[in-house]
């Protein structure tokens, strides 16, 4: 009996023992972000409780050590250290034990930061570095300072702070982590190993410095001599393309590269960049091109071939739309958008559409009709014999008052309509009758007195049609 009985209670001990252990192997574990790589320790009561190599790219978990009671402590605090730097957080052990926790950053205890000067009309990033690693990025801005903020891992005393700035270009300028810690230090300028020095021509006008549409630095040029700019480092990424722009807006044709290993760029001269605009074939007439409601340039469309016309230079705006209208004011519902970084562009206008069409709407029939505007081919379309055809006038066919008139088959049609004073809508015809034919005079070819069933006849069909009134539809027109 009291082997049995202490059978019996070896086995409930070896159940609480197992409840109990597995208990503390659940523990307490705790999330950390991404950072710069180092050794993360966990700190309870003074008793390193878990240590992990954070990640540049991942979260990481770090678990308390469940074996001494201490790190499991309901209630401690659980303080942290990242390369031997105490960090700000700290975190409590939840009160069963166990339990997931998440560590919001890796700031130091005493921060290091680092003042990062403005760069007019400037733009980009700028990047510090401790030990060949990335410790923190930040844009900087083109009216006043940034901030630059260490983690812990790289706020190790001692340690030299480096700096790069677009595309890795390195800055001349670093800087020391103090022995004592925390402190604001300050970076006093941005000035690349090997910088990129731009020469430009004589002028009166202020130059914007592109590279690859982003701000990145300005030049008042001299009325009487070359003047020379160092581009910022934050924004001069190797083999990136500069572009230069006027008060105006206008971008100038010259596009440099910006080198790899430093250098000099020269703008040679001052001329805008060329926007050219092919028109496609279509009834002659005058386009306007215009941006911003000025005037671009003036071309005559042919009906033979597509024309091309090249833009002003105050024109070549980059991102700037492109409109279009015709002498007589109709404006076309394509546009064309010049691109940010303009390189000998060629854009091509797609149609003559106008904005708000003008339809000519034909009865069912047979045959080919020509639409012609004031005597100018505007349309040929087939009839259809099932039903109504429909035709959309180019805008250079559109003048308000115009007289519209058809041919089928190359026979002349009498005048049906005239363009509305709107220049849009549809004009509808209900028939293409050809004009009337005058019957060859009988016999002698005169108009006889005695020859009732001919002559007579004749005649009044000739006085008829010298009348000159016609009826087509429910158009009524007077030959001219």
């Amino acid at each position: 009996m009291k082997r049995v009985l202490s059978l019996i209670f070896g086995a409930l001990f070896a159940v609480l023992m197992f409840g109990s252990a597995s208990a503390q192997v659940a523990g307490v574990s705790v999330v950390v972000p991404a950072g710069p790589s180092g050794t993360l320790e966990a700190t309870v009561g003074g008793v390193v409780c878990g240590s992990v190599t954070t990640s540049t790219t991942a979260i990481s978990t770090l678990t308390l050590d469940t074996t001494n009671p201490v790190c499991v402590t309901p209630g401690a605090v659980i303080s942290f250290t990242s390369n031997g730097v105490g960090l700000d957080a700290t975190l409590i052990v939840p009160t069963t034990g166990s339990g997931s926790l998440v560590l919001a950053d890796l700031s130091p205890a005493d921060a290091i930061t680092i003042t990062v000067p403005a760069v007019p009309n400037g733009s980009g990033s700028i990047s510090a570095f401790v030990d060949g690693q990335i410790c923190a990025t930040v844009d900087i801005s083109a009216t006043t300072t940034t901030t630059i903020s260490l983690p812990a891992a790289c706020a190790v005393p001692g340690e030299v702070i480096s700096f790069q700035g677009a595309g890795g270009a390195v800055l001349t300028s670093t800087l020391t982590v103090p022995a004592t810690g925390g402190a604001t230090l300050v970076l006093s300028a941005l000035t690349a190993t090997n910088p990129v020095t731009v020469t430009v021509p004589s002028g009166t006008d202020t130059l914007e410095i592109f590279v690859d549409g982003e701000a990145c630095g300005s030049v008042d040029l001299d009325a009487v001599g070359t003047t020379t700019i160092t581009l910022p480092v934050t924004c001069a990424a190797a083999g990136e393309t500069v572009t230069f722009i006027t008060e105006a807006g206008v971008q100038l044709a010259a596009l440099q590269t910006v080198p790899t290993a430093g250098g000099t760029l020269t703008v040679a001269a001052l001329t805008p960049a060329t926007v050219r605009v092919i028109l496609p074939a279509g009834p002659a007439g005058e386009i306007i091109a215009m941006v911003d409601g000025e005037v671009c340039g003036e071309i005559s469309t042919s009906a033979s071939g597509t024309r091309t016309l090249v833009l002003i230079g105050d024109c070549s705006i980059p991102g700037a739309v492109i409109e279009f209208e015709t002498s007589n004011g109709i404006k076309l519902d394509a546009t064309l958008t010049i691109s940010d970084i303009i390189d000998d562009e060629t854009l091509v206008l797609a149609n003559l559409d106008a904005e708000d069409p003008l339809n000519i709407r034909l009865p069912a029939g047979d045959g080919e009709v020509d639409i012609f505007v004031d005597g100018l081919l505007c349309a040929t379309v087939d009839l259809s014999s099932t039903g109504t055809t429909t035709v959309e006038l180019a805008a250079t066919c559109i003048d308000p008052g115009a007289d519209i008139s058809f041919e089928v088959d190359g026979d002349e049609v009498d005048e049906m309509a005239s363009i509305p004073g709107s220049g849009s809508g549809t004009v509808v015809i209900t028939s293409l009758d050809l004009f009337p034919q005058v019957p060859a005079p009988a016999n002698t070819g005169s108009f006889g007195t005695t020859a009732e069933s001919g002559g007579m006849t004749g005649l009044a069909l000739a006085l008829a049609t010298l009348a000159g009134v016609l009826t087509v539809g429910a158009v009524v027109r007077r030959q001219a």
